[in-house]
């Protein structure tokens, strides 16, 4: 099943867009897929926040279940370089949640030092 998501519910802020499979009372061991995902402007990598229930990652961030767990995050930092984008990056003061673990991938198509009104 092919299944395109996209979306930002606010012009203007930090907010969440969600899609949901449900499994239909299938019993499952695995969450297998793929993540494209496009950079444009300014994009933080990490917000920080209070929960897994509010907006959390600039980014695509799989959960399951209710109340919900975390499976994956994709998140797109600022720049390749940025020490306050990818937690990752060389002497990054970002900090994962705890609820996020080691569970993601950060990247940055951005070469430069600041935002950058071109698609990566």
């Amino acid at each position: 099943v092919r299944v395109r998501a996209c979306g930002r519910n606010s012009s203007s802020g930090a907010g969440c867009v969600s899609v949901q499979f449900p499994s239909n009372g299938i019993s499952y061991s695995q969450i297998c897929g793929r993540v494209t995902g496009y950079q444009y402007g300014s994009t933080d990598g990490l917000h920080s926040s209070s929960g897994i229930d509010t907006y959390y990652v600039d980014g695509v961030s799989i959960t399951r279940g209710s109340p919900r767990q975390h499976v994956w995050t994709l998140m797109a930092g600022y720049n390749e370089l940025g020490s306050s984008s990818c937690p990752c990056n060389t002497g990054s003061s970002a900090s994962v949640q705890s609820f996020i673990g080691n569970n993601y991938f950060c990247e940055s198509g951005n070469p430069n030092t600041s935002p950058s009104l071109i698609p990566y």
